[in-house]
């Protein structure tokens, strides 16, 4: 198991920034492997329950995971809400993620 923080980023190009100010701390966000993203092979797109998108993991973070996921080496994978950031007299906010991957056991 790893547990490490992150950040979603890429939300000014989808609704993010209109959800993130409804996430909460310990909420689970769902993930989901873009592998046909022109931009990025590695994209992990991250969703709130409600499946409607976030943003992605930072293309620093997901290069490393991708591989793991592709090929089973990461078992799974847990998203959770950390932090929101931002808003009020700052115009964009920002979501600060706890990652959690798991190489030998399911986490449920």
């Amino acid at each position: 198991m790893t547990k490490f923080f992150s950040k979603i980023v890429g939300s000014s190009f989808c609704d993010g920034q209109k959800l993130i100010p409804n996430l909460k701390p310990g909420e689970l966000l769902i993930w989901e492997r873009e592998k046909d993203n022109t931009h990025d092979s590695n994209a992990i797109l991250l969703f709130n329950q409600a499946k409607q998108k976030l943003g992605y993991i930072p293309a620093t973070t997901s290069k490393d995971l991708a591989p793991g996921l592709d090929d089973g080496t990461i078992k799974a994978m847990e998203v959770k809400v950390s932090e929101v950031t931002g808003g009020g007299n700052v115009k964009s906010v920002g979501c600060n993620i706890q990652i959690e991957t798991f190489n030998d056991i399911e986490p449920f």
